[in-house]
This record gives C-alpha cells, structure tokens and sequence, in this order.
C-alpha cells in the first residue's frame, strides 16, 4: 500500500520570517513597494509558504485589495533576481495572491493560502490597490514556511 503524504505537523517562520515591514510604510494607491528582505531557500528547501499581512490602521475605498509578488533568484547567486521594483512592474507571472481588504477604517490582518516555494533565494513586492495610503509604520508582511510529510 501507498505512504500517505500528509502536511507537516507544524508551520514555522524558520528560515523565513519578516519579508516586508518599512518597504510598505506610506505605500500610495497604485503603487508598489521595494523588494523587501532576502529569504534564502535554497539550503532549506521549502516547499510551501503562506503569508500573514498586517496593515496598520487605514481606510481603505472602493473594492480594496493587495497584491503580492514573489521575485526568485534561480541560480542562488543573490544578484539575478526575476524583474521587479517599485518603479518595474514584475508581471502577473510573479503574483502569488491577491488579497482583498474591507473598505473601512481598520486594522487588517490576512493570511493568504499556501503557494509552491521554489528552493532559491526570495525577495517579496506588494503592490497597493486600496484607494488610500498604507499607515507610516506597523505593516508587515510574514512568511511562514512548510513540507510535505511521508508516513
């Protein structure tokens, strides 16, 4: 009979962690952020990740949400990384979720589903389509990591 392949036990930030905190920090609509901290999967090998965001107190209008991006280093040399900036549109073959918000005066935290990680070196973009101005400090964006467990 065939193992069962079942979730890891236990998500973790080991190895991963705070992708984005000052890079979102006074974010206008329409915009996007930095690249924020480098997240080196390569020795790990991760193979799931999903994200909590946390947004200081906004107001967001209209039908809000957020993007994120997620921008690999294939060849682990930390300087070749997929395109993407605040000023380089990274394209919609680098979104790994959209997240919508509610439009009202809030804190928000959201976490999204769980994406396939390649075993490289990340970087992380969220892009703003709130209506509004993201909070000048107290946004964040954590990145929790997973496998796949035989029995």
């Amino acid at each position: 009979m065939a193992n069962a392949i079942l979730w890891q036990a236990a998500w973790t930030t080991t190895g991963a962690g705070t992708v984005l905190s000052t890079e979102l920090n006074s974010i206008t609509t329409g915009n996007r952020s930095n690249a924020g901290t480098e997240i080196d999967n390569s020795s790990a090998c991760n193979q799931y990740a999903c994200f909590e965001l946390y947004f200081a107190s906004f107001t967001p209008t209209g039908s809000p949400y957020v993007t994120l991006y997620m921008l690999p280093n294939p060849d682990c040399g930390g300087t070749n990384y997929a395109e993407g900036s605040s000023s380089v549109d990274p394209g919609n073959d680098r979104i790994i979720a959209i997240i919508p918000l509610r439009a009202a005066t809030s804190t928000f935290r959201k976490v999204t589903g769980v994406v396939p990680i390649p075993p490289c070196k990340l970087k992380f973009i969220l892009a703003n389509a709130t209506g509004a101005t993201l909070a000048s400090s107290g946004n964040t964006v954590v990145m929790y990591v997973g496998n796949d467990e035989v029995q």
